[in-house]
């Protein structure tokens, strides 16, 4: 509000048309046949629209947004991608896509819109208008019984001919929600992680939100002792909103497949142990939605979460000077065996 630097998002929306109140009360006919409530968690901050939000009521300034349906994927993924505040994400889009994104103006408010998007919903945040709503169903899998979130005052509703509508629900995952948040998530990590530290060779992101550091080195190669516990708190001190909320961090070394959780279990078994390799975080940045912490009275969602971080790296040097060597099948050897079998079990 105070630049006029646009912002692009992806954010869940509820309508309120014939829906429960969480509190027992009742919808306005006002607010069911005009309104949407956004999940924009602006005090405090928990989102970049959340962000502006909460500048444009500290302004005593009403804020315009328009919301794109279905629209180019690399739209889809620039709007779920944490990029810099006060960077364009409609810039960032266009660089995925090796050209601009056309856009159309609105009708009714002073925004553009991706062309070929198959609706657009325009509105204004109404000021002091928060609403209860809820049950809710979030991306972990639970209904959260009730949040208070602002309320938008739909204008004007355009879209192509015939057009397409495509929704989620959100449940238990793995979804399609989870995939579209996961991919742009780990991206933005790795991303981090390399420019600081350039053992890092990739980071995997589970549906679940657990996150797995794979590094190219491990043991003697490490550059010094502890290095698994400092990459590790690199995660919790990434930019970007996601690092700083990782409730689970695993780091391996680059024999160790960070897409394979058996793998990941075998080198915590084997290369673990509990107190001396762990790093407990008492008090990190939540996940906003997960049911384990305690709730914000505001918005009713988690602010502060403990964090565990494990170091499943070779313990070189620091409890050993050499370690048992590696045991397994060499993968020609299995894909002969396999061809020799075939027809036979």
């Amino acid at each position: 509000p105070e630049t006029g630097q646009l912002n692009t998002g992806c954010y869940r929306l509820t309508q309120l048309w014939n829906a429960s109140h969480p509190l027992g009360e009742e919808y306005s006919e006002e607010e069911q046949k005009k309104c949407l409530s956004i999940f924009a968690f602006w005090n405090p901050p928990g989102n970049d629209i959340g962000r502006q939000w909460a500048k444009a009521q500290e302004m005593n300034k009403p804020l315009e947004l328009a919301i794109a349906c279905i629209v180019d994927p690399a739209v889809q993924i620039a709007a779920a991608t944490s990029i810099t505040y006060g960077e364009d994400e409609m810039d960032f889009a266009g660089g995925l896509r090796g050209e601009g994104v056309d856009v159309v103006q609105c009708e009714t408010v002073d925004l553009a819109v991706p062309a070929t998007a198959e609706w657009v919903i325009e509105g204004t945040f109404l000021p002091e208008r928060d609403i209860a709503i809820g049950p809710h169903s979030n991306p972990v899998g639970y209904y959260d019984d009730a949040q208070i979130l602002p309320l938008i005052e739909v204008d004007c509703i355009t879209h192509r001919k015939d057009p397409i509508w495509y929704a989620t629900m959100e449940m238990e995952p793995p979804f399609d929600h989870n995939y579209m948040a996961c991919m742009p998530l780990e991206g933005e990590v790795l991303s981090d992680l390399q420019t600081k530290i350039p053992e890092v060779q990739d980071v995997v992101v589970t549906p679940n939100l657990s996150y797995f550091v794979q590094l190219s080195v491990d043991g003697e190669q490490k550059p010094r002792a502890d290095f698994g516990k400092e990459v590790l708190q690199a995660v919790w001190g990434a930019n970007g909103r996601w690092g700083p909320t990782a409730k689970l961090v695993v780091v391996v070394g680059p024999d160790v497949n960070p897409y394979d959780l058996s793998e990941i279990e075998w080198a915590i078994q084997t290369r673990v142990q509990p107190q001396t390799d762990t790093i407990i975080n008492e008090a990190g940045q939540a996940f906003l939605m997960d049911p384990s912490a305690v709730k914000d009275p505001g918005h009713g969602i988690a602010l502060v979460s403990e964090q565990v971080g494990i170091d499943a790296t070779i313990k070189i040097p620091e409890r050993f000077e050499s370690y048992p060597k590696y045991s397994n099948a060499e993968p020609e050897d299995v894909i002969a065996i396999a061809e020799k079998l075939q027809g036979v079990l």
